[in-house]
């Protein structure tokens, strides 16, 4: 089976998968979010939306409709509404049976989805406006295509627009996240800088002791009586200069 190239609309990574991946709701293999409705793949031409082939013609209420550009059906109208009810179905799908000369946006059909406008446009949409909206979007009146895509702010790589940190340079490009991140880094800081002050707070303190000097005055006195009072005048400055310091 032929593996075609499909971007998980998650993280913007590109897998290999069968063509039937489309549509389909399955888990990522790269991220492992899942995915609820795998968008068209990249590397397939878009086939030309022809009108099915009804066998029978009395069967006007046999509806298709289109996921992409599969074609899905044949479907009753009932099965048509239950679908829309289910989200299945949404108002920008093409759907066509019998006896329209093209396919229409869902939205178009009165009474099946339960918010329509209160004017309706015309329920067939022109072979011209068909063929200028992009084959990857259902066809829309006053369609305006969304952006994909957005540059990386840090290295300048094309990413995708979902995108919230660049997969070439691996920083944060989602400005609330970055803040976030900021934030918990400051916050880590805080706690290292706190940290390491109750580590300095715990270590013991040197403490100086001063012990003022005193004067030997058994020596002085020993001293005295050997030398027959000589030291005693040196006993006394020494005893002087000791009391003034």
């Amino acid at each position: 089976m032929q593996q075609l190239d499909f971007r998980c609309p998650r993280c913007s990574a590109i897998i290999k998968a069968p063509e039937s991946l489309e549509g389909e709701t399955s888990d990522c293999p790269k991220c492992n979010a899942e995915i609820e409705r795998w968008p068209a793949p990249l590397n397939r031409p878009a086939p030309k939306r022809q009108p099915p082939q009804v066998q029978s013609a009395a069967q006007p209420n046999v509806w298709f409709y289109m996921v992409g550009d599969k074609q899905r059906g044949p479907i009753s109208e009932a099965q048509l509404k239950a679908l829309a009810e289910s989200g299945t179905l949404r108002p920008t799908d093409l759907v066509w049976r019998e006896g329209m000369p093209q396919w229409v946006a869902a939205a178009w059909l009165p009474g099946l989805f339960p918010q329509q406008p209160a004017a309706q446009p015309p329920a067939v949409l022109p072979q011209a406006q068909v063929a200028i909206l992009p084959p990857e979007r259902p066809a829309e009146v006053g369609y305006a295509p969304e952006r994909e895509t957005k540059e990386c702010p840090f290295c300048s790589e094309v990413v995708s627009i979902r995108a919230k940190r660049c997969p070439v340079c691996g920083e944060t490009i989602d400005v609330a996240m970055r803040a976030a991140e900021e934030a918990q880094r400051r916050a880590e800081e805080a706690r290292d800088e706190a940290r390491e002050a109750r580590r300095e707070a715990r270590k013991p303190q040197r403490v100086i002791h001063h012990h003022r000097p005193q004067c030997p005055h058994a020596l002085h006195l020993l001293l005295t009586i050997f030398t027959l009072g000589v030291w005693l005048p040196i006993w006394i400055i020494h005893a002087i200069v000791v009391e003034a310091s």
